[in-house]
């Protein structure tokens, strides 16, 4: 049984530049990882920077059996030169013979500004106690840069536009409620399509939102007290079939007042729901359903 073996010098270059005092140190820099596509093994290179002796470390001095490993990137100290990523994908690297490598980090810096519905995020929009946050995810490696939310509650202002960046490509943006409030939908986690962040510039992410009425009937009747009790309701699930995001609506009925909570007012991500039933209290008139799936409501603003 032979172990083949490839000994190769790796360089790292940033952005298509070399790496230098000038682009890296203490607060500014971040790792490689080289994984086997087949078993998963991970080999982990040190810092690109080495603190202690204020020096770049690439060259790289390998010796890896030798094969193909996906090149991974991810930050160490976040600063202004290096992305913000923690596991952005560099490519696939051919380690099948001796010799030098090459792996660049190719930088897009970005200034990416927030919508809500269209109109610009203000104080009359946005506050303490209504806010949310976003996440960019790399549709390749699941990797995410969690934004923050977009109201400073300390300052009292507006945090966007932000200031980005990150590995360069195309990345998936997902809203995220914070404090749900009057404005921000409550969404947990709804998709807002995706960012093509491949060079530098700006870019507009918009979140849009519908305000809806979701009225409720038990087998084509209105709900009333003669239907729904303390001792008999249910509850709603709204689910967004993309991403899994659940919006779960109180309980048809008000134990506390004996009195029935529809119809829902609704503040959500515009977009298409799967609607689920689930038995809360199994009396007479609701059905004894854990996750009964109702159809699909489509929660799209206009006429």
């Amino acid at each position: 049984l032979d172990v083949p073996v490839t000994e190769s010098s790796l360089d790292i270059l940033l952005d298509g530049a070399a790496v230098t005092s000038a682009n890296t140190g203490d607060n500014d820099e971040g790792d490689f990882i080289l994984e086997d596509p087949v078993t998963n093994d991970q080999i982990v290179l040190e810092s690109i920077w080495n603190d202690s002796t204020d020096t770049v470390v690439a060259p790289y001095a390998l010796q890896v059996v030798s094969g193909s490993y996906d090149a991974y990137y991810r930050v160490i100290n976040d600063g202004p030169n290096w992305p913000s990523n923690n596991r952005a994908y560099l490519g696939q690297l051919d380690l099948g013979s001796d010799g030098n490598a090459l792996l660049n980090v190719p930088v897009s810096n970005l200034s990416l500004d927030i919508t809500l519905d269209g109109a610009a995020v203000t104080s009359a929009n946005t506050g303490d106690n209504d806010e949310g946050d976003f996440i960019l995810e790399d549709p390749v490696t699941g990797d995410q840069i969690v934004l923050e939310s977009i109201w400073n509650d300390s300052t009292d202002t507006v945090v966007a536009p932000y200031a980005l960046q990150v590995v360069s490509g195309s990345y998936d943006a997902y809203y995220r409620v914070i404090n749900d409030g009057p404005n921000w939908p409550s969404n947990n986690r709804a998709y807002l399509g995706q960012l093509d962040l491949g060079s530098d510039g700006s870019a507009t992410l918009d979140v849009p939102v519908v305000d809806a009425c979701l009225s409720i009937t038990l087998d084509g009747n209105a709900l009333s007290a003669s239907n729904t009790g303390d001792n008999d309701e249910g509850d709603l699930i709204l689910e967004d079939p993309v991403t899994g995001d659940q919006i779960v609506l109180d309980s048809v009925w008000n134990d506390s007042t004996d009195t029935l909570v529809t119809p829902y007012t609704l503040q959500l991500v515009e977009g298409s729901y799967e609607a689920y039933y689930r038995v809360i209290n199994d009396g007479p008139n609701w059905p004894s359903n854990n996750r009964a799936y109702l159809g699909q409501l489509a929660l799209i603003d206009g006429p």
